[in-house]
């Protein structure tokens, strides 16, 4: 399997406070994208796509790129703001939809997002996905200083739950440097505790550090790519230097890119640290600020199985059954 996440643009019609690409732009053409995809599945066979980075929906022709993806046989999952419910129509080609909400009210979370609607459009978005489509439904949010706390925690899950979505994902702030929105150990362990009191469930974690708080092993990466909007493949999508990220090159992009010394250098530094810390805080920082070194008090969750997630593989996230 080969999973390919997909930065189609990095146009948004959010102001985010903790965005980490507001000075980078770049989109690709319907044309190309869909042939990047056709080439993975000539060349693969079995291929998922996460389309992310951007509010992909207001890229023009991205709702014809679906359709064509759609056609191919590839199942697509969807990271959106909730914007989404602006264009219902490319709905329907997905297979499964993540809706971004990084707090239980609408005021904290649309502040953090910096858009007055942020909250109503994410909210109608899943419900509408979730209970008149069927889609699969996660709640994904960025794990900052400012909500992982007990209380966040478990309130998160019981809105996951009320929206008919399936699973709450987490993905840890990712910085280039230190700054106010990275959050403490303590906070993780917190935030997970509220998780566990909830009554959620572990799916899986390819975030060594999370792996570490809740007493499992990490896994995944091998197998992911992400090919962001200036039409250049990295690891993560966090990691946009041109050390990090190298040109798309056709037929085969994928194999490509394991032979560049852009994946060699990354599988090297993720193979020394691992399990140990998160390959990406590491690679930029030269340490993982929220990392606790020796043992730490280990949440534990239950074990949730029975359903499968696009984007779980993918470096860094972590998903929980609600």
């Amino acid at each position: 399997m080969l999973k390919i996440g997909f930065g189609y643009t990095r146009l948004c019609n959010f102001k985010c406070e903790f965005c980490y690409s507001k000075s980078v732009r770049g989109s690709w053409t319907k044309q190309d994208a869909v042939r990047v995809i056709a080439d993975a599945v000539e060349h693969h066979g079995s291929v998922e796509v996460n389309w992310g980075t951007g509010e992909n929906i207001l890229a023009p022709e991205f709702v014809e790129v679906l359709r064509e993806v759609h056609r191919l046989g590839v199942p697509q999952d969807l990271t959106t703001n909730g914007s989404i419910i602006l264009r219902r129509q490319a709905l329907q080609y997905l297979d499964e939809l993540d809706v971004s909400i990084d707090y239980p009210d609408p005021e904290r979370h649309n502040k953090a997002r910096g858009h007055l609607k942020a909250f109503e459009w994410a909210t109608q978005a899943a419900k509408y996905a979730a209970r008149e489509l069927g889609i699969q439904v996660t709640v994904t949010m960025v794990g900052m200083r400012g909500n992982l706390n007990y209380e966040t925690g478990y309130k998160m899950v019981e809105l996951a739950r009320g929206l008919d979505a399936v699973a709450l994902r987490l993905n840890m702030y990712f910085f280039t440097r230190p700054d106010r929105f990275v959050p403490s150990p303590a906070q993780v362990g917190d935030f997970l505790k509220g998780l566990r009191d909830a009554g959620a469930g572990i799916y899986g974690t390819s975030d060594p550090a999370v792996a570490k708080f809740l007493g499992v092993e990490s896994a995944g990466y091998l197998g992911s790519v992400r090919l962001l909007p200036e039409k250049r493949v990295s690891p993560s999508t966090y990691l946009t230097s041109d050390e990090w990220a190298a040109p798309v090159q056709l037929p085969d992009f994928y194999n490509n890119f394991l032979k560049t010394d852009v994946y060699k250098r990354f599988e090297e530094i993720y193979k020394e640290t691992f399990p140990r810390r998160s390959a990406d805080r590491v690679a930029v920082l030269g340490y993982d600020p929220y990392y606790v070194d020796g043992e730490v008090e280990s949440v534990k969750l239950k074990r949730a199985s029975g359903r499968s997630f696009i984007h779980l593989g993918y470096l860094p996230t972590t998903i929980f059954s609600v």
